[in-house]
């Protein structure tokens, strides 16, 4: 049974912006730096499988921070959440 990424995209455009923002963390940058570095070698060289699963590490972290954000939003009770994600 095949899952669909679909679901998960909102999830790793929240972490992508949560890590943007806190780039001074060494921690977040380090996530932005593999998302960035892990499509030079689909980029050399013909796409495969093997090379295409270096992205699966980091889309994973930025969608684990993503998730983290809206539970962490969602279980604030008696008032609005609070977007500053710091």
């Amino acid at each position: 049974m095949a899952t669909s990424c679909a679901g998960r995209l909102p999830f790793v455009i929240i972490g992508l912006v949560i890590a943007i923002r806190n780039i001074k963390n060494s921690a977040y940058r380090t996530v932005l730096i593999a998302v960035l570095a892990a499509p030079t070698g689909e980029a050399l060289v013909q796409l495969g499988i093997t090379r295409a699963l270096a992205m699966v590490i980091p889309l994973a972290l930025l969608t684990a921070i993503g998730l983290s954000a809206v539970m962490e939003m969602a279980g604030q009770t008696g008032r609005y959440p609070s977007w500053r994600w710091s």
